[in-house]
């Protein structure tokens, strides 16, 4: 079976990127989760900074992900048919041929 990559971008890249937008993420939550905890005695500007860090984060690791990969470059259409090479079997053969080369058995 042949795979085709449709990005030429190194996995040990693409996955650095998820890293960062997950970091991304994580911070975010954890803190709100802080804030949340901590109430009125939470400090508003260092979590402020730590919130837009977290945004930073994410939006630049989502940015630099679409930079690299370009999902939108390799949009697969689901209205056009799929070339033959994306067929694995050797014997494969058009539904109007298969069809009428299948045996038919006839119910008693």
């Amino acid at each position: 079976m042949t795979t085709t990559e449709t990005s030429s971008a190194p996995p040990s890249l693409v996955t650095g990127l998820a890293f960062i937008a997950g970091t991304g993420l994580t911070v975010m939550v954890t803190t709100a989760a802080v804030g949340a905890i901590q109430g009125e005695n939470a400090s508003a500007e260092t979590l402020g900074l730590f919130f837009a860090l977290g945004v930073v984060l994410l939006i630049g690791g989502v940015g630099a992900w679409l930079a690299v990969e370009r999902p939108f470059a390799h949009f697969d259409d689901i209205n056009v048919p799929a070339p033959d090479e994306h067929h694995h079997d050797d014997n494969h053969q058009p539904a109007d041929t298969a069809l009428a080369a299948a045996p038919h058995h006839e119910l008693v």
